[in-house]
């Protein structure tokens, strides 16, 4: 299992145009990470939640802590299938993760959990738990493609997400077909900024423009509004 501690994390809305300025700059001070090609990849991820969307819920009453089940692929490569929890205290974030294979995927979303029972690691007990005692099930499948850039210095790394897009077809989630809606205006990007410590001062002169907006919308949040 890989584990990461508590990070700050800001969140803002821009328009295509600002995206291409801010992208344009950064693309001369950080990194691309170092799986993101200069065109950015597609991430795909699978929610789960219960018969009540509680997680759903937590996130539209603001609770301070409040956690997310997914699992995840990037670029349709369902040989390193990521299956995730990410827990938000407030601005603060962390992510669990293990890689799982497709048949074990396979066999959670159809409700065969042999591979989490047989596994004793603290995750994976986490996560059984919310299948069977909270009855959480997959919801909705939510896909975009990203650029992400990366830098050393307080572990920075930023996002730019766009053309997000939905299906409620979960048994779906290890096609390609094209079954998905727009849950997102096509010209906004949401950038992410995750950090360990301080925001380094030159990233910070470029997010302080009158055009980027803060904001706490959820990918997740909006597939599961909006319906198809």
């Amino acid at each position: 299992m890989v584990e990461k501690k508590y990070r700050h994390e800001k969140k803002y809305t821009i328009d295509w145009h600002e995206f291409q300025i801010i992208n344009n700059k950064l693309k001369y001070l950080l990194n691309l990470d170092v799986h993101c090609p200069k065109e950015g990849y597609e991430v795909k991820s699978l929610y789960f939640d219960n018969p009540y969307n509680y997680a759903m819920t937590q996130k539209i009453e603001g609770d301070e802590l409040r956690h997310k089940f997914r699992m995840r692929v990037y670029n349709n490569d369902f040989s390193n299938i990521k299956l995730e929890k990410k827990s938000k205290h407030n601005l603060m974030t962390n992510k669990e993760s293990i890689t799982i294979s497709k048949e074990v995927a396979k066999n959670i979303i159809e409700g065969k959990f042999s591979f989490l029972e047989e596994n004793t690691d603290a995750f994976c007990t986490n996560f059984l738990y919310k299948l069977k005692h909270d009855q959480y099930k997959p919801k909705v499948i939510v896909k975009y493609n990203r650029i992400a850039y990366t830098y050393p210095l307080s572990n920075l790394r930023i996002t730019f997400d766009f053309i997000i897009k939905k299906s409620n077809a979960v048994d779906k989630f290890f096609g390609t077909e094209n079954n998905y809606m727009e849950v997102w205006n096509p010209n906004q990007v949401i950038m992410e900024i995750k950090f360990d410590h301080l925001l380094p001062t030159f990233v910070r002169s470029i997010i302080q423009s009158p055009n980027i907006m803060a904001t706490s919308s959820s990918k997740y949040v909006a597939a599961r509004v909006i319906y198809s």
